[in-house]
């Protein structure tokens, strides 16, 4: 943790000085991974309507991606909630834009309606991981509900047993896993196990790869998958 009132002579985060004291510290502490900047008015000030308070800011940003650095920026809404306050050109070279709306409940004064406004990560394979989501503090237990969660779809027979494939892998001991608390197989050893069950024919390697991945595009499709690169895992 750090407050401006730690640092002596502090400047602003859209000024050289501001810049140079930040990359300094972050220097003298051995680097880190990640930075929350809580939050643009109080670090970057200026008419927040105009885009050169955040312009001038914008060196520092290009310097925490240079440098491998993630970065989290805190921003408020004005009288309209539903976007953040002033220029949205600062969201232009930022990944992802989450936006919180307050979500009244009776039983805790800490809830919220959390969803991606950009997410440059998002595609087929990944987007039930960006869906809009309402999360509360309720007696210090977080709570969260999807709030409109897509349902399974049906799969033909076939498919279904291809499924059936997976989940077997995922129960034995070749299945990884990966961040997220994500049990995942390999899609090469899923295609063996589709193999091994007499879905496709491994000694036609060509009939086998298409419909292999026609089992796969069609368990994505009816949100009964995710995959990433070579990887697949259940959606619960």
């Amino acid at each position: 943790m750090l407050s401006h009132e730690d640092l002596p002579g502090f400047q602003p985060l859209n000024t050289p000085g501001g810049q140079a004291c930040i990359k300094e510290f972050i220097e003298q502490i051995g680097g880190v991974d990640l930075v929350f900047l809580d939050n643009v008015m109080s670090l970057a000030p200026g008419e927040m309507k105009d885009e050169e308070a955040w312009r001038r800011t914008e060196p520092l940003v290009l310097w925490f991606t240079k440098q491998a650095i993630g970065q989290i920026w805190v921003h408020h809404t004005g009288h309209d909630v539903s976007h953040g306050y002033g220029t949205k050109t600062r969201e232009w070279k930022m990944d992802t834009v989450l936006h919180l709306t307050e979500e009244k409940r009776a039983d805790t004064d800490l809830s919220f309606t959390l969803e991606f406004k950009k997410a440059r990560e998002r595609t087929p394979a990944t987007r039930f991981d960006f869906q809009d989501v309402k999360i509360a503090l309720v007696f210090d237990e977080w709570r969260y509900e999807i709030t409109n969660a897509a349902r399974p779809a049906k799969v033909s027979p076939l498919t279904g047993k291809a499924l059936n494939a997976l989940t077997n892998v995922l129960a034995g001991d070749q299945a990884v896993m990966l961040p997220g608390n994500r049990r995942a197989a390999h899609r090469d050893h899923w295609q063996a196990e589709c193999g091994r069950l007499g879905l496709i024919d491994l000694s036609k390697p060509h009939s086998a790869r298409t419909l292999f991945n026609k089992f796969r595009r069609e368990l994505v499709t009816a949100n009964r998958i995710a995959c990433e690169e070579h990887f697949s895992w259940m959606i619960r």
